[in-house]
C-alpha cells in the first residue's frame, strides 16, 4: 500500500502536523491544486453556490485518485488523525477481504439521516450518505473506472462519490471501526459554506 498525504504547499503548519500524526509511516505529500491551476471554464460552469474552493478540492481528489498505479493507494486530506496508533495494522486487516470494492472508505462522517445502511460483513457497511473525504483507499484497479465516473465538479466532491456509490456507479465498502477522524478543532474548513457564499458574495 501507498500513502499519499494532499496538502498545499503553502499549508505548512498542516504538513508538520500529517508529519507529527503519521511518524514511522512511509507516506509522501501530493501537492493540492490552487484556484490558479484550475481551468476557468470549470468555474464559470458550477453552481452558484459552490464555492471556487470546492471545485479545486474536487478536482484535487481527482488529480490524486489518477496517480494510484499499481497497489492500493490511501488518500488522506491533511487534517486527517489516525484513532489509535496501530491504524497501519487495521488497514491490513481490511485489505485481506474477499468483498469487491473500487473505493474503501475508512474516514467519513456516517450521515444520521441515511436509513439505507446495509451490513456487508462484521467488518464492512455500505453507506449511500456520509461526508467526509479525509480517509479513503483505491483500488488500482479501479482508478479508470472511478475517473470517468466522477464527471464535472457540479457538487462537493464526497456529495459526488456519495451519489455514485448509491447508484452502484462505483462500489464503496465503509469500514465499520473508522480509521482515521478529521482535525476540527486545530484546523477549519478551507471550503466556505453555501450560507457565507450567500452572506459576504464572494464567489464570483
Amino acid at each position: 500500500m501507498e500513502i499519499k498525504v494532499l496538502n498545499l504547499k503553502t499549508e505548512t503548519k498542516r504538513r508538520e502536523y500529517m508529519k507529527s500524526q503519521l511518524s514511522g509511516a512511509s507516506f509522501s505529500f501530493f501537492e493540492a491544486l490552487s484556484p490558479k491551476d484550475i481551468d476557468e471554464k470549470l468555474f464559470k460552469n458550477k453552481p452558484e453556490l459552490l464555492s471556487k474552493e470546492a471545485v479545486t478540492t474536487f478536482e484535487s481528489h481527482r488529480k490524486i485518485i489518477g496517480s494510484c498505479k499499481d497497489v492500493p493507494l490511501l488518500v488522506l486530506e491533511d487534517d486527517s488523525t489516525p484513532r489509535d496508533n496501530n491504524y497501519l495494522n487495521h488497514i491490513d486487516e481490511l485489505l485481506k477481504t474477499e468483498h469487491q470494492w473500487d473505493i474503501m472508505v475508512i474516514g467519513y462522517f456516517p450521515h444520521h439521516e441515511d436509513f439505507s445502511k446495509k451490513e456487508i460483513c462484521d467488518t464492512f457497511v455500505k453507506l449511500n450518505r456520509f461526508i467526509g473525504m479525509h480517509g479513503y483507499i483505491i483500488n488500482p484497479l479501479s482508478v479508470n473506472k472511478i475517473l470517468d465516473q466522477l464527471g464535472e465538479p457540479i457538487t462537493h466532491v464526497d456529495y459526488r462519490i456519495a451519489e455514485l456509490i448509491a447508484n452502484d456507479d462505483i462500489i464503496g465498502i465503509f469500514s465499520k471501526k473508522i480509521i482515521f477522524r478529521q482535525n476540527n478543532w486545530d484546523f477549519k474548513t478551507q471550503i466556505p459554506k453555501a450560507r457565507d457564499i450567500l452572506k459576504n458574495g464572494e464567489n464570483k
